[in-house]
Formats: structure tokens, sequence, C-alpha cells
């Protein structure tokens, strides 16, 4: 008996989705969520924001443990898609951005297997906060040269270098990384509203908000440990030098934003990316990787698989494995955000050659 291959397994899936078109149809206050492009990414921040809410607020420990393992580089996979393979980028600044991952990571893996405490792991701080800071300061100038507002990149370089001079030179430069980690994760948020312009992206804003206030005053039903991950390990991680009211505040901040991070990637983007109002079907989401990614896609997938089977042997070791050789993704979507701020237009083009799949009621019925 023959093993079923991975386009049998695609064709399956996309005749699931044709399945779920027609019943989509056949109830009209469901089907105009389904078909309109904007309706389906509103849909799917909102419910973003409502399964964070209930992640943090019942199972903070597992979003904690399973989040990074099962969706972390799946994620990191998505941001480098739609923020550097879909550019047109000057090779300088390819270069200019391979190097400083690098050299992100470099730092990261230092701080992984060196001693709590060491004087190196203080200088690989030192190292990832200026080289995030000069990725950034570099976006901003390659911004203006491509035809961007002066004033803006001038205004982001300063600020970066007054960064720098804070971070680094002063003893701050953990308490830098330490409130990037916490900022990172509206990241997406922010490129999200300031690159594609969604008509109710305020309204998805406010939201997001309203949870998060509700998030750090409302207790959380569990705390219970999960994953080898303890709450309170975290909460002396991510609060430092704070009460422990606040640093419990922090963590569940940390759990909710987390989630958000992951779902508007996975979800939110690459929907909101598409030029048409229908969606991609299961077999033209693997045409279009392939088209992205090249030959490094079974890479990609490799490594996708090869952090939860890691974890099988250590979940702790997997995760610090993880935020050492993906940790780099939060400073290039910092430079990103950047870099819009300073050309005023949307960097993230759509190279999708492919017509997305129609959600009409035709098509959905047929």
């Amino acid at each position: 008996m023959r093993a079923p291959s991975p386009t049998h397994a695609v064709d399956a899936l996309d005749r699931l989705r044709s399945r779920a078109l027609a019943w989509a149809a056949a109830h009209p206050r469901i089907f105009p969520w389904v078909r309109s492009r904007d309706a389906r990414v509103l849909l799917r921040a909102y419910v973003a924001i409502g399964v964070a809410l209930v992640l943090a607020l019942v199972a903070p420990c597992a979003a904690l443990a399973l989040g990074p393992l099962v969706l972390g580089v799946p994620h990191v996979a998505a941001s480098v898609r739609y923020l550097v393979l879909r550019q047109k980028m000057h090779p300088a600044y390819i270069l200019a951005l391979v190097v400083a991952c690098l050299g992100l990571v470099g730092a990261r893996v230092v701080t992984l297997v060196s001693a709590p405490g060491a004087a190196i792991v203080a200088t690989a701080v030192r190292v990832e906060v200026s080289l995030g800071c000069a990725l950034a300061a570099t976006s901003a100038i390659v911004g203006m040269a491509s035809g961007g507002s002066v004033r803006r990149g001038a205004f982001a370089v300063a600020v970066l270098v007054a960064l720098v001079v804070v971070l680094v030179v002063s003893p701050y430069a953990y308490a830098g990384r330490l409130a990037f980690v916490h900022l990172h994760n509206l990241g997406v948020v922010a490129l999200w509203v300031a690159l594609f312009r969604h008509k109710k992206a305020m309204r998805v804003v406010v939201a997001l908000f309203a949870g998060l206030a509700l998030v750090c005053l409302v207790p959380p039903l569990s705390v219970a440990s999960f994953g080898g991950v303890a709450f309170d390990d975290v909460a002396a991680w991510l609060g430092p030098n704070v009460t422990p009211r606040v640093a419990a505040a922090l963590v569940l901040a940390h759990v909710y934003t987390d989630s958000i991070h992951y779902a508007f990637w996975l979800g939110v983007v690459p929907d909101q990316a598409l030029r048409g109002e229908g969606s991609l079907t299961f077999a033209q989401t693997l045409r279009g990787l392939g088209r992205d990614f090249g030959r490094m896609l079974p890479w990609v997938l490799l490594a996708c698989l090869a952090l939860p089977a890691l974890a099988m042997l250590g979940a702790e070791m997997a995760r610090r494995v993880y935020f050492s050789f993906f940790g780099f993704h939060g400073y290039v979507e910092a430079a990103t955000l950047v870099f819009a701020f300073v050309r005023g237009t949307s960097p993230v083009e759509e190279r999708e050659v492919e017509r997305a799949a129609p959600t009409s009621l035709e098509a959905a019925r047929s």
C-alpha cells in the first residue's frame, strides 16, 4: 500500500476547504465574514484578542511553554517572508541585515552558553542592544534614501543614537533589552496598522488595549506550572525589582501580547497581504511559500519540526535554543517599523502571481 504523498494531503485539505466554504455560503450571516478579505482580517484579529485573553487568564504557563515550541519558528518564517523576502531591497541593505542578524544570534548564543552573572553576558547584552539600534538606524537611512522624509529619518537616527548612549554606555543595557522583550510583541500590530491601513484598524487597537488592561487587573484563574515553566520564575525574569503584583501583571501581559503576536504573523498579515478578496487554497499557499523561500523551504519546514522534536529531549533546552537562534526577528520587525515611519509608504508588496481562490457565493456552492 502506497503512503499518501504531500500532494494528496494538500488536495484533501482543499476539499475540506471547499466544503467549509459551501457550508458558510448557506449561512448568510456568516458568509460575509468569509467572502471579504477585510472582514476576514477583522474577524481574525478579534478572535486572536479573545483567545489571547483566555490563555492569559486561564493557562499562562501552558501558553508560555508551548507557544515558542509550536508557533515560534513558523511565525519567524512568516515575518522574514513578508518583511525581507518580498521586498525590493538594495543588496547592500540585505547584506547589512544578514550581518546584523548573525551578530544578534552570536550575542544570544554567548548568553546561552555562559554562566548566569558572568561578565561576558553583560557584554553580549550590550552588543545585542547596539546591533538592534544600528539596524534600525540603517533602516531609517535607507528610508530617507528611498524618498522618505529627511526630518523623520534624522529624528529616528537621533533617537536611536541616544538609546545606544543611554543603554550601552550606562549600566542599563539589560533593562533596555527587557523593555524590548515586553514591547516587541505589539510591533506586528503597529506594522499592520502602518503598512496596510485597514479602515477599522483603530477598533482592533482599542479592543487590544482594553484586553491588555483587563489582563493586568484581573487575577488569573490558575498559575500552575506547565512543561517546566513556573509562573514565579518568569515573573522574576520579566519583572525584577518590582512588587510581586506588578511582576505578575507583566507576566500576564506578556502571555497576552505573545499570543496576539503569533496570531497576527500567522493569520492576520498573510490574509491582509492578498491582492484580491478571495483566500488562497492550500495548494496556492504551498506554491507561494516555494516561490518566496526557494531552495530554503525544506530547511524552513525542517526547523519548524525540529524544535518540537528537540523539546522531547528537554522542553526548557528547546525554548532556550529558540530564543537564542530566532530572537533576531524582533529587531528586524523594529527596523521595518522605523523604515515605514521614515518612508511613509508601505514596504510590503504582495508578489502572489496567482489570483486568490474565489469565495463568491457561486464558487462556494460549486
